[in-house]
């Protein structure tokens, strides 16, 4: 029976490990994008914006004499995790944070010399970015206003991004396909859709709130 106890108080040992530890090193959140892009607005004149352009949180800097280069002749395939929103920024028109993130990370690639047929990107969102994506007739209904992320997620479809959000999600918030941007895709969930793109070789980023 003691043997029993501590077999269960090290499996229970090991989950708070790697759960903590997921915690810690696997968001890329808000308050972090804020600070980047309060430091890179006194870059802003040299800021180069080679496929996305937001605000200075989408622009990168210009690097020279690189000493360990991307490899141009290589596939790099991105897939975004993407939860992060904020009710009150949908309220006041404010465009989402993630969508500036996500902006910097593929100028990011572009910037270091990844061809655009070497660069495939597939967006899946789920939680309260979903809203991110209504179309501007079902923004309307709900907040009173047009939808202000819709320019960027034109862009980043327009430069080849594949936008999925989770069809749990879209159930529990009432969304449904036709309140959606137009070329913005529907999965079955979040998690189905993560595990379809990452058993593809594509390396992930998490955009999300910090817990």
């Amino acid at each position: 029976m003691r043997r029993i106890f501590a077999q269960i108080a090290f499996v229970l040992i090991l989950l708070f490990f790697f759960c903590r530890v997921d915690a810690q090193t696997a968001t890329v959140d808000s308050t972090a994008i804020k600070q980047r892009a309060a430091m890179f607005a006194r870059f802003e004149p040299v800021l180069v914006y080679p496929l996305i352009k937001g605000s200075p949180a989408s622009g990168v800097l210009p690097v020279t004499d690189v000493t360990e280069p991307i490899d141009p002749n290589m596939k790099y395939r991105i897939l975004f995790d993407c939860t992060l929103g904020n009710a009150t920024q949908y309220k006041n028109g404010v465009v989402n944070d993630a969508l500036q993130e996500i902006g910097r990370i593929i100028n990011l690639h572009k910037a270091a010399g990844v061809k655009d047929n070497n660069l495939e990107v597939t967006v899946v969102v789920h939680s309260i970015a979903s809203l991110t994506f209504l179309n501007d007739a079902s923004y309307q209904k709900r907040y009173s206003r047009n939808n202000p992320n819709k320019e960027l997620v034109d862009q980043l479809m327009k430069a080849g991004a594949r936008i999925i959000v989770c069809g749990q999600t879209m159930m529990y918030r009432e969304i449904e396909n036709k309140d959606l941007i137009a070329g913005v895709k529907k999965a079955f969930s979040a998690r189905t859709a993560l595990s379809t793109y990452l058993s593809k070789g594509f390396v992930v980023f998490p955009i999300t709130e910090a817990r």
